[in-house]
């Protein structure tokens, strides 16, 4: 069967396949393609349950999908099972929240290893070359891989170039309030999609911070000409170079967390802080408002509520 147009729903797809009937079970390859399906009508294609895991995420409009499947004709056999994807300029709904205007292409295949298991534990999803905006961030992504379906785990490098006052949108503004500045993030990330896996994420990399202001709300105490590195090592984060001004006095400060990543997630109470301050000069009166009563903690309407995923 070659090319053949069919209407599934309202989708217009392309079938196609090769049926062999001289071996016992007969064997067969189809191809089902489109240049504007819903995801969620491609997924409704696949067996039920290849398509309960690739309903973790959804696209808003339409995108290119081809899918693969190669086969027996035998009870219960479980084909192997290839659907590629091109998005554009599209809204990638997540766990972790929706991504907008984004790129990328793809492919799920549920033979990672070569051999004759078509299941969950051998399945993965790959993503290459995505860019798109999340909680207003635009960042970009080489790869991103997720392995084993039945515990999955992701893991890709993540880049950005963004506005600290994008980070606004992340955090309730009741303790710091970013005003200008610029960050760099540049991390291999590592674990978890699940939200009862426990497994500790692995982060390297870092956040470069440049040309900072901002405001530490409880006590109305404001700071300028702020950098900062800060550098993730697997479980360990380090803070380097950090430099504050706040009126007059300046700040040097570098420190670490060690076991970071596995005390966030399991003991935070245990967690120690290593750090180092020094000054050319502190002038205590840019300082007097910690003397004074601290100021209310009043949550800003519409902040977004960050959970952990994975």
């Amino acid at each position: 069967l070659k090319d053949q147009p069919i209407d599934v729903g309202v989708t217009p797809i392309r079938f196609s396949g090769d049926f062999d009937f001289s071996t016992k079970p007969a064997g067969y390859s189809i191809e089902i393609a489109s240049d504007k399906m819903l995801y969620k009508h491609a997924v409704k294609l696949m067996t039920p349950p290849i398509a309960q895991k690739l309903k973790m995420v959804d696209l808003k409009n339409e995108a290119e999908v081809r899918a693969l499947l190669i086969g027996k004709m035998k009870y219960r056999d479980t084909p192997w099972v290839r659907v590629y994807w091109k998005v554009e300029k599209n809204t990638l709904v997540t766990p972790a929240g929706d991504i907008e205007n984004t790129s990328f292409t793809g492919v799920y295949d549920n033979q990672l290893v070569h051999t004759n298991n078509h299941k969950d534990d051998n399945s993965y999803i790959r993503v290459n070359s995505m860019r798109g905006d999340l909680y207003g961030i635009t960042f970009y992504a080489d790869s991103l891989n997720v392995v084993n379906l039945i515990r999955p785990v992701l893991s890709g490098r993540f880049r950005s170039k963004f506005e600290l006052t994008k980070l606004n949108n992340l955090v309730n503004g009741n303790t710091f309030q970013m005003n200008a500045g610029t960050g760099q993030l540049d991390v291999i990330y590592k674990g978890g999609l699940n939200e009862e896996d426990t497994t500790t994420p692995s982060v390297k990399g870092h956040i470069q911070v440049s040309n900072a202001a901002f405001a530490y709300v409880p006590r109305n105490l404001n700071f300028t000409n702020c950098a900062a590195t800060i550098q993730f090592a697997g479980s360990d984060l380090y803070f380097k170079n950090v430099k504050l001004k706040s009126g007059t006095s300046t700040l040097n400060m570098t420190g670490s967390i060690l076991q970071f990543m596995d005390l966030y997630y399991k003991n935070p109470e245990k967690m120690i802080i290593d750090w180092h301050i020094t000054s050319p000069n502190i002038n205590l009166n840019d300082f007097r408002a910690f003397l004074a009563t601290r100021g209310r903690n009043a949550v800003a309407p519409g902040n977004i509520k960050v959970r952990r995923v994975g």
